[in-house]
């Protein structure tokens, strides 16, 4: 299977995408002011694969975000490794690519990351270091009070995987 086409890539030193992010997320903190975003990606549904303790701040982060938009997101354990097998990896990653809109990892390595987006058929993101990175980008969002303004990082990087 090959991996899907709108697979996210998270902006890296490339100015216009580290942009486009930031405009993104400032899009979505304004239609969040104004009650606009619950419905962006309503109806999809986004698997959080985890190791286990590695998740629990940024699986929260996740699950607000995706519900600001309108997404479900399902907690899965992952006892997948860089040593599993490769039929191992691709099968657990197809039946992933079935059942979700997209696959968030969670504390897994870069390299299963990497296997698990090649055979998913899904965007599936590295949410390891996808979070704190695409946060660093967006110092100038400020949300209303009390909001996490890396939940619009969060936001911005779902919708453009799955849109």
């Amino acid at each position: 299977m090959q991996p899907h086409s709108a697979t996210f890539r998270l902006p890296g030193d490339d100015a216009s995408d580290a942009a486009a992010l930031r405009s993104r997320a400032l899009q979505l903190a304004h239609a969040s002011q104004a009650g606009l975003a619950a419905t962006l990606l309503r109806g999809k549904n986004i698997g959080l694969l985890s190791t286990g303790d590695d998740a629990v701040g940024d699986g929260t982060l996740l699950l607000h975000a995706a519900a600001g938009l309108g997404a479900h997101v399902a907690r899965l354990p992952s006892s997948l490794g860089e040593d599993s097998p490769p039929q191992e990896v691709d099968h657990t990653a197809r039946m992933l690519g079935r059942l979700y809109d997209a696959v968030v990892c969670q504390g897994l390595p870069a390299a299963l990351v990497r296997r698990i987006r090649d055979s998913a058929g899904v965007p599936v993101l590295d949410g390891t270091t996808s979070w704190d990175h695409a946060a660093s980008l967006l110092a100038q969002v400020e949300p209303n009070p009390g909001q996490d303004p890396r939940r619009f990082a969060v936001q911005a990087a779902l919708f453009a995987a799955m849109s």
